[in-house]
């Protein structure tokens, strides 16, 4: 994209944050709002996560996020929103310093089911 005087325009970028529990929809959501294809970061649920990810109210789960999920919204030519999912389960929050980092805010989903 070019200015009015041809040179080119460098958008502002923006780091939000998708944050949730375990199964609340952050992968869900950023996968519906991303103009690209999104990163995820999705692997199945196996026999030893159990006792460990509580599934009560999302006993049809069968994956999930091991590290982020990354979706990008241009807002305008001015405007880019970079989307990073956190992972929900306790045993992966180490990784939320580095992905809070830098951002400007979060979008929390709540799950109400549960």
């Amino acid at each position: 994209m070019l200015s009015a005087s041809s040179e080119p325009i460098m958008p502002t970028a923006l780091k939000i944050l998708i944050a949730g529990g375990f199964g609340v929809g952050k992968t869900t959501m950023v996968g519906s709002v991303s103009e690209v294809p999104p990163l995820e970061t999705e692997e199945r649920i196996t026999e030893v996560s159990r006792g460990i990810d509580d599934l009560a109210g999302v006993e049809g789960k069968y994956a999930t996020t091991v590290a982020m999920d990354f979706g990008r919204i241009t807002v305008s030519p001015e405007l880019v929103l970079y989307l990073f999912g956190t992972p929900g389960q306790d045993r992966f929050w180490f990784m939320w310093d580095d992905l809070a980092l830098g951002a400007l805010g979060a979008v929390v989903l709540a799950d109400t089911r549960r």
